[in-house]
């Protein structure tokens, strides 16, 4: 499912260039892989992320010479829970 959420906003990125666009994704959709891939087409992304979910900072540039792996997460942000809309 994810890969044809993908396939499609390629599909469109054609039909919108030059115009601001804004893509409205549902909960499910939330996934790295979607926004990511929406916003390197230069689309903004609004969309609702899951009650449960853990939300990081993107972590540091991998310095040269760096020993070990690269960090996956950042500092935590709050738990979506605590926002009160």
């Amino acid at each position: 499912m994810l890969v044809a959420a993908k396939t499609l906003i390629r599909a469109v990125q054609s039909l919108m260039q030059g115009l601001n666009v804004r893509v409205l994704i549902d909960g499910w959709y939330m996934r790295r892989t979607v926004i990511e891939a929406t916003l390197k087409r230069g689309f903004n992304v609004i969309g609702q992320v899951r009650k449960g979910t853990r939300l990081y900072d993107a972590p540091a540039a991998r310095q040269k010479g760096q020993r070990g792996r690269s960090r996956k997460y950042e500092e935590k942000y709050i738990q979506p829970s605590a926002l009160s809309v």
